[in-house]
């Protein structure tokens, strides 16, 4: 079971004991895709290249434009609200993100809460020092604060790479000088260990059909480079 499935299989749980009124209706914020339509790396970029702009007007039509309230379960690259360098094969550098649309089109309605990366970098010492909370995870307002001055290219990180199992520095998802502040509202800091490994479920590994759908969809996908 993939977490897609276990989470969808939860909120229907929940909204079982809920009346109508006060259910949880899950939107999808990627564009359709329908892979056996999809038979090359350039008809799969021209879908990438569309997900930005197609989630924010999901998200505007959907929630904002009818004064409701959504929670956005999205990778961090998705939310940012400073424009984030694409690395993937030259795909639109520097294009706007989702939370960049939001926050021009319905200024003010948007909060970003980021994580911060695992592990151990030049600034955690001083991180640590500055949250003076032995414990985690804890919540860190970043607007107005000492800690929303640090780097946000050392602390938060697009997704996209670490999934793709690509090792997360290099990579440089903002502009040099970008803070935290400058990302999100604020962040989530969980220590030093390592992130847990989320693997496929075994039983997939069986299904040989699925092996070869699943090698063929990767030969689409662009290659991701450091900078």
């Amino acid at each position: 079971m993939t977490v897609y499935e276990q989470f969808l299989r939860a909120v229907r749980s929940v909204n079982r004991s809920l009346p109508d009124r006060l259910r949880l209706r899950v939107i999808a914020a990627d564009p359709p895709l329908d892979w056996a339509k999809v038979q090359s790396a350039a008809e799969f970029r021209s879908i990438l290249g569309k997900r930005a702009e197609f989630g924010a007007e999901v998200i505007e039509r959907e929630a904002l434009r009818k004064r409701q309230k959504a929670l956005l379960i999205l990778a961090t690259a998705w939310l940012t609200r400073n424009k984030q360098h694409m690395t993937v094969n030259g795909l639109v550098p520097w294009t706007d993100t989702i939370g960049a649309q939001l926050d021009r089109d319905f200024p003010g309605r948007l909060y970003v809460i980021a994580p911060v990366r695992r592990g151990e970098y030049p600034d955690t010492a001083r991180l640590e020092k500055l949250i003076g909370m032995p414990t985690s995870p804890v919540l860190l307002r970043l607007n107005g604060t000492v800690i929303g001055t640090l780097d946000a290219k050392e602390f938060i990180t697009a997704n996209s790479a670490v999934l793709l199992g690509a090792p997360t520095p290099p990579y440089h998802s903002y502009r040099d000088g970008t803070t935290m502040a400058e990302v999100a509202d604020a962040c989530i800091y969980r220590g030093r260990g390592a992130d847990t490994l989320v693997r496929p479920d075994p039983s997939y590994a069986a299904d040989a059909a699925y092996a070869v759908e699943l090698k063929r969809r990767a030969g689409f996908a662009p290659s991701v480079r450091p900078r």
